[in-house]
Parts: structure tokens; sequence; C-alpha cells
């Protein structure tokens, strides 16, 4: 009974993605059948209505009807070729070169998330960073963090808070997977805390308004997915509440305490404490969160190793030179909210993602 429900979940996935087609054109399944499932016209762009010259009703095969009644999975599966009989192609590709917009609205990178156990804790983190670049966006590393928490407490939380807080209210696809990917991470390293329950109802509240969007509420059609769409999400929400600090630890590198490197941390993209600052960095952000960093702990590594940053005469940084750090990393944090959603949607991922 629970693989049943689970493989249910995995198969909402190509039906949000079909629901976003329908809603974004406006359109009627025949319609996507009729014009998305053929090869691009070379050197014309695609137009919906257009081109490529929509095939006749009566021959369209029912590729999007299956994604959406059954749940069919377009990026598993190869389909005949409308126009070159033994021929077959990708559906989810086929649909990325005409809509690139598209590839996010199938969730690929978070569909593990949907099976009976929740990946490791570093799948989430890189994960999360993955993500982070895509929306232009940095966090803080852990020990500036905790130098942050240690000098300005309230200023942080609050920094967090708006920008989590934001995402959570108008979500796209990608803000849904950042912030779920987050609170896993939370939940990992404190499960307790007052800090990874907040989040905890952020991310109820963001699985909630992802599935108030238009694309779910347009039609009748769409509007009989919604309920779906919140339960499914929030059932991965009650995974990592009940689950997310009993998952697989991250595998660290081994290294000796004068060996120059990086930290685990920063090669896994692990965030280890229980506040996440993202910042629009700046040309010297990197200096500054290793400056601020080292006002709260100096790795025996970087008295050998250490040298100058941007914000500090010498390799040691004085707690004052830390605090000047920390200042332009909080300024880098004061993002716009309307920032938070300004990405190109037509970045294609597959590279990264396939």
């Amino acid at each position: 009974m629970g693989r049943r429900a689970y493989s249910e979940s995995k198969r909402l996935l190509p039906r949000i993605w079909v629901l976003r087609l329908l809603h974004l054109f406006q359109a009627e399944l025949w319609q996507l059948n009729a014009q998305l499932t053929l090869p691009p016209e070379p050197g014309e762009r695609f137009q919906f209505g257009v081109s490529p010259c929509p095939i006749d009703k009566r021959l369209v095969p029912n590729v999007f009807q299956q994604a959406l009644d059954r749940g069919h999975d377009p990026s598993e599966r190869l389909y005949l070729e409308p126009k070159i009989d033994g021929e077959r192609y990708n559906l989810f590709l086929r649909v990325a070169h005409h809509v690139p917009s598209s590839e996010d609205w199938l969730f690929q990178p978070f569909a593990q998330y949907f099976e009976d156990s929740l990946p490791d804790v570093a799948n989430s983190a890189q994960l999360v960073n993955r993500l982070l670049k895509r929306l232009g966006l940095r966090r803080m590393g852990t020990s500036a963090t905790e130098f942050a928490i240690d000098q300005i407490p309230r200023l942080v939380r609050r920094r967090e808070e708006r920008s989590m807080q934001a995402m959570a209210e108008a979500p796209d696809p990608l803000h849904v997977m950042l912030l779920l990917c987050l609170y896993h991470e939370r939940k990992w390293h404190y499960p307790e805390a007052a800090e990874t329950w907040n989040l905890d109802a952020t991310c109820c509240s963001i699985c909630r308004n992802f599935a108030a969007r238009d694309e779910f509420t347009w039609s009748n059609q769409a509007r009989a997915f919604s309920s779906q769409i919140e339960q499914e999400f929030r059932s991965v929400v009650l995974k990592i509440r009940h689950n997310g600090h009993h998952s697989a630890p991250p595998q660290y590198p081994v290294k000796g305490m004068l060996e120059p490197g990086l930290r685990g941390e920063d090669q896994l993209g692990i965030l280890r404490s229980r506040r996440c600052v993202l910042c629009d960095p700046g040309p010297f952000f990197d200096d500054a969160d290793l400056c601020a960093g080292l006002g709260y702990a100096i790795p025996i590594s970087h008295f050998i190793y250490g040298k100058p940053t941007k914000y500090s005469a010498g390799a040691i940084p004085s707690k004052d030179e830390s605090r000047r750090a920390l200042a332009q990393l909080m300024r880098d944090a004061d993002i716009p909210l309307r920032r938070l959603f300004q990405y190109d949607r037509d970045e294609s991922v597959l590279a990264a993602l396939l």
C-alpha cells in the first residue's frame, strides 16, 4: 500500500508539467499534442499555433493525455515521431527545446523526495546551491552566519524571515524546491530548534500557495488537481519533519589538521547553522564571507596558509575588520523582494540535470 502511494506521488509531477503548459498557452490538450510533439523548424522560433505548423487534429497523438491522466513521465519514454516513420523522440526534451521555461515544472531534481525514503542531506545541500545559482544568489557560510548570529541576531532573523516568506507567498517551482531542501538540511542539524519549526511552517505555506497558483485554478480540469498538489508536497514536508534528522550523513573528505584546502562544508555546500542568510553577492563576497567567518572561528591551517582579504590587513583579521566584512554581507543580504523572482526562466538547465 505504501509503495503504491509513493508511486502516485511521483505521477503528480508530469501532471503539474502538463497543467503549466495548458495554462501558459490557454490551450486544450489536443493543441499541445498537435504542435509541441513536432521537431523544431530550422531557423524558426517556436510560436504557439504557428511554428512549427500544427498537424491535423484527427492525426494528433495523445502523449500529453497520457502524462495528465496516467502520470507518464515525459523524460523517461520515447514516442514515435509524428512525421518520420520509425523514429522516436523524448517528449520532455522536445518540449524543452520549444519552451525552455517548462523544464522547471517537471521538478526533475526533486523527484527523489517523493520516494519511500529521503535522499542524504548532502544531496539537499547540493541542490540548494544549484538552485541558488539559478537565482543568482549566494548564502553566507557557516562561520560567517554564526558570527552574525553572535553579533546581530535580530537583523539575521529579519533577513532570513523576509526572504523565506516572500518566496513562500508567490512561489515558482525553484522556490518550492529550495525551501524544502533548506528545511531538510536544517532538520538534519537542528531537529528541535525553534528556527527549524519556523521553517517547517514556511514550507507548509509554500505548498499551499503553490497549489493556489493560476496554473491549478484557471479551469475545472486544473482545479481537479489543486488539492492533490498541496497534499503531495505537504507529504514531503511531513517526511522531512518525521525522518529528516535520520537521513544518511554526508561523507566529508578526510584531511589532516594542518592540511590546507577547502573545509568539508565548502566542498559539499552544507550549511551547519540554524539560520540561512541569502545574499545578492557583490564582487568581493567571498572575501567578506571569509573575513567575517574568521571573526567566529579560525582554523589551525589558516595560521599557516591564510592570506589577507579585501577587508583585513593581515591573514588573521581583527574583530573590527570582521565586523566591517559582516556589515558588507548584511548589505548584500538586504535583497529587494522582487530580486528573488528575477531569474532567467528560459535558461536551459538540462546539461546540469541529465
